[in-house]
């Protein structure tokens, strides 16, 4: 009996550890994937309907994700050089080229994307972040490359505070106020000036950084073989092992998506950033790279293949957008303010709902109308070109449902 008894157990326990180790999904659904004839997979970006590709040899390539069981790829520009990073604000797609440097595309069709200018930069182009009135590109051994873009026909690198050398390999970049932070491979994270393009802190790591994010307090670090590492003020606050090669992150709210490389799509809750935990995970069919986040969606760069994910599942019930609290909207500070030519507009909206954007001038007469659509729950960066208006304070306001936030914004020519 005592034997049977023992037999019963050795099952059980044999039975869940292959159900649990076997896993290839924990909280994390598949809601479609397209393989294209592109080179590869490299970088993502997402700005309402669309994903923006940076594919390597065959450049950019741009896919209607409107019905996620039916995507199409409805565009494609060639950027000369491989595409290794994407970032789309607004109407254009800034593309890190390698070796052509920075490309500026116009997508404002999607259909019909045109390049319309370029920068050519003396490293290799790996990723690049839009602040303002410029593009920051990560240039390998060149480090950061800072691209004036307020003419996007003719960008060009400033003749002071144009670049900053990083000792490394700057691989990613990612700009949180003042600061950019470069991904430097070798070298660790670099945290750099961006009025003075020079460095102002730096942590160095055990293993290579290939990616970096950055929300709020911290800065999220893609360590390769480290796997996830927390930094807040240039001090690590915490690390959680993904076990594969991470190379890529997004950040949304207090989850991390970690595109970790054989081991697929990983959610990292970092409620508690000294000890971050896995609520989820994906094991994508490819090598996952890069990610981006929209609300419960995440897209997956996975080899020459784009997977679309829904993550719900792992998100605890208060994060499940389900219901509405105004409090929880979030208008903030547009950057540059003061600015000249163009400022990004950030907002977050914590459910999907009708959603307007709109710029006035001091007597509450609209002068432009930024966005006036529903949007699902997530972050957005919304850019705001002033050219068409004269110089002075100005009033830009958020209105979701019956909420409504207004801040202030200073443009001078």
């Amino acid at each position: 009996m005592r034997t049977k008894f023992r037999f019963i157990l050795i099952f059980l326990f044999l039975t869940t550890s292959c159900s649990l180790f076997g896993q290839e999904s924990s909280g994390v659904r598949l809601l479609g994937s397209i393989i294209g004839e592109w080179d590869d997979v490299c970088d993502v970006s997402y700005q309402y309907d669309y994903v923006f590709l940076a594919t390597g040899s065959t450049g950019l390539q741009i896919v209607d994700v409107s019905d996620p069981e039916d995507l199409e790829i409805v565009g494609s520009c060639d950027t000369h050089g491989d595409a290794k990073g994407i970032t789309v604000v607004g109407d254009f797609a800034y593309v890190a080229a390698y070796r052509a440097g920075l490309i500026i595309i116009d997508v404002s069709n999607p259909e019909e994307p045109e390049e319309v200018g370029s920068c050519d930069t003396p490293g290799r182009a790996y990723s690049v972040d839009v602040w303002g009135d410029f593009a920051y590109v990560a240039d390998a051994l060149s480090g950061l490359r800072k691209i004036d873009i307020t003419e996007p026909e003719n960008p060009e690198e400033p003749e002071r505070y144009g670049f900053c050398d990083t000792p490394g390999e700057a691989r990613d970049v990612a700009i949180l106020g003042v600061y950019a932070y470069v991904a430097d491979y070798g070298a660790g994270i670099r945290r750099i000036c961006l009025y003075l393009m020079s460095e102002d802190g730096y942590l160095i790591t055990q293993h290579l950084v290939i990616g970096v994010a950055a929300m709020g307090d911290y800065v999220y670090v893609a360590n390769g073989a480290g796997g996830l590492r927390i930094v807040r003020r240039m001090s690590e606050s915490g690390f959680f092992d993904t076990r594969g090669n991470t190379s890529g992150l997004a950040v949304s709210g207090r989850y991390v998506y970690v595109a970790d490389g054989e081991e697929g799509l990983r959610v990292i809750n970092t409620s508690e950033p000294e000890n971050p935990l896995e609520v989820g995970f994906y094991d994508t069919p490819g090598e996952a790279k890069r990610v981006a986040v929209y609300g419960n969606t995440v897209y997956v760069a996975d080899g020459n293949n784009l997977g679309i994910y829904d993550v719900s599942g792992a998100l605890d019930v208060s994060d499940d957008f389900s219901y509405i609290k105004p409090e929880n909207f979030k208008l903030f500070t547009a950057y540059p303010n003061p600015f000249n030519t163009q400022t990004i507009i950030p907002f977050s909206l914590p459910n999907a709902m009708p959603t307007k954007l709109e710029v006035l001038d001091l007597n509450g007469r609209r002068v432009a109308l930024l966005m006036n659509e529903t949007l699902n729950a997530g972050d957005y960066r919304v850019a705001f070109n002033a050219k068409e208006i004269i110089s002075g304070i100005y009033l830009y306001r958020l209105t979701a449902g019956s909420v409504i936030q207004t801040r202030k914004i200073v443009y001078i020519k």
